[in-house]
């Protein structure tokens, strides 16, 4: 299972106000909500690991000090996920082709553009390049400037921009 973990974490959070606490756990919640947008829009392949992408809160607990622990996970129960991100056969861990064991060639089904199914046998293959599949950095990046936008729409009119002539 891949996956992505937000959390909010700090010591005496209650101290800064209940409203400050509410406000950072809708950002996190909503940072993990705008990352699996972007894992969905750039899982390659069928809608089978678009499909399986899902965020959820896994973590809430309130301590006596007052440590507010919230983590939102953004993860995916697609097995074959990680072999997209991580690598197969000579760019996986192994760095050997993938041959058979037990017959003569390898053999999968593919599906054809008018949904009819191709049979494909090879005596070996190379593997899954993780470079033409490294989905999930290129949705953090391209989640980045949504996560800035989401930090600046929950904190205007927190802070003031520039100096002021007021004196305290």
């Amino acid at each position: 299972m891949a996956y992505a973990t937000f959390r909010l974490l700090g010591p005496n959070i209650k101290l800064a106000g209940e409203q400050f606490r509410r406000t950072l756990e809708r950002i996190i919640r909503q940072m993990a909500h705008a990352l699996r947008a972007e894992l969905v829009r750039l899982s390659p392949g069928s809608g089978n690991l678009r499909d399986a992408w899902s965020t959820r809160l896994i973590h809430r607990q309130k301590r006596p000090v007052g440590l507010v622990i919230n983590t939102y996970r953004t993860e995916s129960g697609y097995p074959i996920m990680l072999l997209l991100e991580h690598g197969t056969g000579i760019y996986g861990p192994h760095k050997k082709l993938i041959k058979p064991i037990n017959a003569k060639a390898l053999h999968w089904i593919e599906m054809g553009e008018g949904g009819e199914e191709i049979h494909i046998f090879r005596a070996w293959v190379r593997g899954i390049d993780p470079k033409k599949h490294a989905f999930v950095d290129k949705a953090i990046k391209a989640a980045t400037p949504e996560f800035e936008s989401i930090i600046h729409k929950e904190t205007r009119g927190w802070y003031r921009q520039g100096p002021t002539n007021e004196i305290s």
